[in-house]
């Protein structure tokens, strides 16, 4: 018997939460390089059959060719790598907000989840998952939405930062600060508050 609903429905009994979600995503993403690396090899092929010269020469075959897809997957795996440590710092900073009173931890705890997304599927679906720093980002995601708390801590750290340029930084700083802060400040007022 066929099963119609596909490979991917949720079967009775089987784990359906984001870590099974994010592990659906990683597999997925492997059939797609692994699809990019088939195309890239027919095509390379296909340049051989086009080009008589190109076998002829040493150096000119599969792995010395003009591979675009390898030069792809390359930035791609550091651009997931910067992803990753960029998540982490964002998480330690994130982390620290919860416990330091002044430094605003719901931004970098959003920020590192945008990392993790980004490049390690398995650790974004931990953020959102852990009971303490997962609600907030959830709250952000469904409708921009920051606490109450939060607002007052980064309204508050940011005037405090202004007071601090004010008193130690050139005036081209001061009068970029006067007119960035005001802005910001603004968006952030206009966010729901949950």
């Amino acid at each position: 018997m066929v099963d119609s609903a596909g490979p991917d429905a949720p079967v009775p009994g089987r784990d359906t939460g984001p870590r099974r979600q994010a592990d659906l995503r990683h597999e997925a993403d492997l059939r797609h390089e692994a699809d990019l690396r088939h195309k890239a090899d027919l095509r390379h092929e296909a340049d051989l059959r086009h080009e008589p010269g190109l076998h002829h020469e040493p150096g000119l075959h599969r792995g010395a060719s003009l591979n675009h897809e390898a030069g792809r997957r390359a930035r791609s795996k550091l651009a997931r790598a910067a992803y990753a440590v960029l998540g982490g710092m964002s998480l330690v900073v994130g982390v620290a907000g919860i416990v330091l009173p002044l430094v605003p931890g719901t931004v970098f705890l959003i920020l590192a989840a945008a990392c993790f997304a980004r490049s390690s599927p398995r650790l974004e679906a931990w953020l959102l998952a852990h009971p303490r720093l997962g609600p907030p980002i959830a709250a952000w995601r469904a409708g921009g939405v920051i606490p109450r708390r939060a607002k007052g801590l980064i309204l508050g750290t940011m005037a405090l930062s202004f007071v601090l340029v004010c008193l130690t930084a050139p005036p081209v700083t001061i009068a970029a600060s006067a007119v960035a802060m005001p802005l910001v400040a603004l968006y952030i007022l206009t966010r729901p508050s949950g």
